[in-house]
């Protein structure tokens, strides 16, 4: 599995037109078409963080707060036009669990280490393996 790679690693990479061949000038048409898809596609934001979107989803996020806002203030399942439909709903908190302090809780109540481990081990599934993809911005 690949780890996180530092900023300096990024830049010390060979740059892509170093290489010969052909594909060097189609990984350059693939990379700035992909920057410029990144650019315009934005990212939404966090409201809970303060973190403005931008771009594209940046504006659906806007559109949607404002849609949530008139579907509110009306007191509205949602709003539709012609085949178009918005709604929100209210949900709940997701709930999780901590693996590390659940043992803990478990062995302060007397439940045998080894038991615990054997517990762990079943219920714990693994996904399958997958390539992580991502653009970064490297400074300098």
């Amino acid at each position: 599995m690949s780890k996180e790679i530092t900023e300096s690693k990024l830049r010390s990479m060979k740059h892509v037109l170093e290489y010969d061949g052909e594909w060097p000038k189609r990984a350059v048409e693939l990379l700035e078409l992909g920057r410029e898809l990144k650019d315009q596609i934005g990212d939404k934001g966090d409201e809970s963080k303060g973190k403005d979107g931008s771009g594209l989803l940046g504006r659906l996020s806007g559109i949607e707060d404002e849609l949530r806002l008139i579907i509110t203030e009306h007191d509205l399942e949602g709003v539709r036009f012609n085949n178009t439909v918005f709604r929100v709903t209210a949900q709940g908190g997701k709930s999780s669990v901590n693996v590390e302090d659940f043992k803990k809780e478990l062995l302060m109540r007397d439940v045998d280490l080894k038991v615990i481990r054997e517990a762990e081990a079943a219920a714990t599934k693994v996904g399958s393996a997958f390539w992580k993809r991502e653009w970064k911005e490297v400074k300098g």
